[in-house]
Parts: C-alpha cells; structure tokens; sequence
C-alpha cells in the first residue's frame, strides 16, 4: 500500500491558461447569478435543491445509497425517522451534512482554524457509531484510505494539521483566489485524513467553507460534492495521481475540481434561468390573455389566467386538466365541459398553451423566441 509523505512544496501553475480562465468564468457566472432577481419562494426552493443534492453527494461518495427523494424527506422531518432502522446510519449520515452545510452558513470564522475543521468532523460524524473514531478528536491509531496509506501516529497527524493551518493561512497563499484555496484545503486535509472516520466528507465540508466565505455560494448552498460523486472514480483517481504522479503539482487537482464547479455553476444559472423564464411566461400570459382589445369579458379572461396557472410544465391530457380545473381552481366549479375546452382553445390560439403529443402544455418555448430578437437587436 503505497504511503505519502504529506509535505508543503507542491507547485501550482498560476499562469496556466485553463485555470485562469476557469477561475474568471466561475466569478462570472456567480456574479451574474447573484445579480438577477428570484422570488423569496423560488430562491427558497432552489436552495433547499442544493442542499439535497450536495447532501447525497458527499455521502453518496462514502457509501451511502441515499436517493434525492429520499434525503429530502429526511430534511423535512426533523424529528421523525424516515428510513427503515436497518438504515439508521445512512439517515443520521444525511442529518449530520445537513447540520455541517447550517454551521458552514451560520459561523462568523472566515479562517482555516483547527478547532474550525474539529467542530465539522464532529458534526460530520456525531451520534454515529463508527470503528475507532471520536467526533471532533484526531485519531491515535494507524489508519488506510482505499489504497493510499496516510500519516500513521497521533503524532504525525497533530504535527501535520498544525503546519497545514499555519502553511494555508500565511504567505503566498493570503493571495490565493479563494477557488484554488479550497481545492488546496481539500486535498491536504484528505491527505493527512486525521481522523478515525468522516475524513472525506469533513475535507469537502471546508472546501465548501472555504468557498461559501468567498462568496461562491450566491443562491444558497451548493459545493463540489455533487460534482466528485457523480465523477467518483476520476475524483479518486486525480487525487491519487496528484499525490504520487504529478511531479508535486497541484494544476491538474485545480483544473478537474474547477471544471466541476463551473458544471455545478452552470446548473444553477439554469435553475435560476428557469424560474425567470416562468416568470417571464406568466407576464406574457397575462398581455395576451388580457389584451385591450379581446372579445372575452374581465371574468373570462380572469379564470383563462388561473387556468394557465395550472397547467404543469410536462402537461396534461385534455380530459385530466378538464376535470382537474373543474375540482380545484374555483372559477370552473360551475362551468362546463364545454366551456372549459372552449378556454383551451382560445388559449392554445394565442400561444400561451401548446398541444403536443395529446398533452396540452405552457407554451414556454414562446420565451425563446424573445431571447433570440434581444441577442440579435445586440450591435
């Protein structure tokens, strides 16, 4: 089993042409995310996305076989099991990452500190049982990361943590754009692996620290995990190239996790995208549906609104949507069958719904055809 031994002379090509230009897209994209507008609702909604996501990545990397659904329950059923007890772990796996995400939030500290990556272990891996760990503690036993043998003495791990800290927060590295400080921290601490259990999701929790201070996480929380899952054997595999390898260069490391984090970027500006987009529909709805100079009464017209509103964006068949409006959206209780086709009709007339393989849904493709008219009216 080979062994590594964790020093601080690793070079970083800083001048690299992919890096740089990663570095500035990843600022620009946060940026631009971060500038336009979400409802407190849909803000709420896509955070709460984030979370589950980041959730079952990073324990997902470890073992866990936690679907999305799943982990969403669990978060919204703070006082009640969701999983079967011969599950127990894997759902207090999911709580814990969700407590680490919440302090990464909620803590004033801005620097890499020991008693900072202790506090996230422990949350990491409290009311777990787990083989020779202790929460919070570094190990004083000798220990194996797959097929990578880390610092092995109690000794080892204390001296090494402490240079690390002191190594990460001084020098050159003051100056380091905060992407490249995280993917750093994270392959450091992964490396010593100092504790007894929980070293890789304790390792990606600070590189999400060190990237939610820096302000990456611009609408809501989100980290690499998802990205290192979904590329686990990659993510495994460049660690264990970087260590013994790459001639002591972290370029590559920097290169594949960034080129993660523009992905999960750009996942998000199209989640926010989206929400715009419907927005955007529902206001172009409305000017067709309440045009001046339509033959249909104010009540008409109102309850054709409400309908749109109803209609789900993977749609429906004709009959369904007919007795769903007639149930639930009050303005159709005394109307007709009748009467409720003649409104889809006349909607799927002005183009705010579609009918497309015997579904009728919000013509949401409208919206493109206005982005396209903006992009080319550009001089």
């Amino acid at each position: 089993m080979p062994r590594w031994n964790v020093h601080f002379d690793m070079s970083l090509d800083h001048r690299s042409a992919e890096l740089m230009a990663l570095i500035d897209t990843v600022h620009a994209n946060a940026k631009l995310i971060s500038r336009l507008p979400l409802p407190p609702v849909a803000e709420a909604k896509l955070n709460s996305l984030n979370i589950v996501r980041a959730v079952v990545g990073t324990t997902g990397i470890e073992g866990a076989d936690l679907t999305t659904d799943e982990v969403t329950e669990i978060l919204q059923s703070p006082e009640t099991q969701v999983l079967p007890p011969s599950r127990e772990r894997e759902e207090m796996e999911a709580r814990n990452a969700h407590a680490v995400m919440k302090f990464v939030e909620e803590t004033p500290e801005t620097e890499i500190t020991e008693p900072l990556i202790r506090q996230i272990h422990r949350l990491t891996t409290q009311s777990i049982e787990y083989d020779n760990n202790e929460p919070g503690l570094y190990r004083s036993h000798p220990a194996h990361a797959g097929d990578y043998l880390p610092p092995q003495t109690n000794d080892e791990v204390r001296r090494l943590m402490g240079q690390f800290v002191s190594w990460i927060n001084s020098g050159e590295r003051r100056g380091w754009d905060c992407l490249i400080k995280a993917v750093v921290s994270h392959f450091y601490l992964v490396s010593i692996h100092p504790f007894g259990d929980g070293n890789g999701r304790t390792s990606r929790a600070v590189e999400s620290f060190v990237l939610f201070k820096g302000g990456v996480n611009v609408r809501g929380f989100y980290s690499l995990s998802n990205y290192y899952y979904r590329n686990r054997a990659e993510y495994i595999r460049i660690l264990d190239y970087t260590r013994f390898r790459s001639n002591d260069d972290l370029t590559p490391l920097a290169l594949f996790a960034l080129r993660g984090l523009k992905e999960e970027l750009d996942w998000v500006s199209d989640q926010v995208v989206r929400y715009m987009r419907l927005i955007a529909f529902r206001d172009y709805a409305r000017e067709q549906i309440f045009e001046p100079d339509s033959p249909a009464t104010l009540a008409v017209a109102q309850r054709q609104f409400s309908l749109t509103g109803a209609v789900p964006e993977k749609g429906m068949s004709t009959p369904d949507l007919i007795d769903f409006v007639r149930a639930y959206l009050p303005e159709y209780r005394k109307v007709g069958e009748r009467s409720v086709r003649r409104d889809i009709a006349n909607l799927i007339a002005l183009q705010v719904l579609k009918l497309e393989h015997n579904k009728v849904a919000p013509n949401l493709g409208v919206m493109d055809r206005f982005a396209r008219s903006q992009t080319r009216a550009k001089p």
